[in-house]
């Protein structure tokens, strides 16, 4: 298993994703704020993902020099 910056592994990213699907809700009286809610979960979750990606590649590009 591999662990990015600030600890953050895969395992993690998939807690999360399971936890906090990335899909609309099916019940029709949202409202604009919960929808927005729910969209800034998704922004942190999309944060973390790019921060483990770039530093796992970032450690790999290490590895070949």
């Amino acid at each position: 298993m591999m662990i990015g910056a600030y600890n953050i592994s895969e395992d993690l990213l998939d807690w999360l994703k399971e936890t906090f699907p990335n899909n609309l809700p099916r019940n029709n009286s949202i409202s604009i704020e919960e929808l927005r809610f729910l969209q800034g979960q998704q922004d942190v979750i999309n944060v973390i993902e790019a921060t483990y990606k770039e530093s796992i590649e970032d450690v790999h590009d290490e590895s070949r020099s």
